[in-house]
């Protein structure tokens, strides 16, 4: 599986158990309370959605992205919710060029 999905550079983390599957349940159980498209609706500050063309959980993206007025929805091809680790030097350019548009835009008067 990880030879299928994941490039070389990847593998050895999510071998050595880099993924913390015993902490999912915790973590899906907290979501329990929250509403979520309130807490959406509430974001104020840049936000970019980046997902994986095939990931899963894209199936509210385009409803996420009209309830925070300041965000842009990106979609990665060939990827799925593993995004950071399939196609890391992507994801890692993505993140390059929000921390620049932030930056840009800190340094615009009346932003």
């Amino acid at each position: 599986m990880l030879t299928a999905t994941l490039p070389p550079e990847t593998r050895g983390d999510f071998a050595a158990g880099g993924y913390a599957y015993d902490s999912q349940d915790v973590a899906l159980a907290s979501l329990a309370d929250l509403d979520l498209l309130r807490a959406v609706a509430r974001l104020r500050m840049p936000v970019w959605w980046i997902n994986g063309a095939l990931d899963q959980l894209r199936v509210n993206e385009e409803l996420f992205r009209r309830l925070s007025p300041h965000s842009e929805l990106i979609v990665v091809p060939r990827t799925t919710h593993l995004l950071p680790a399939m196609r890391p030097e992507v994801f890692n350019a993505m993140l390059s060029l929000a921390v620049a548009t932030l930056q840009r835009d800190a340094d615009v008067p009346g932003r």
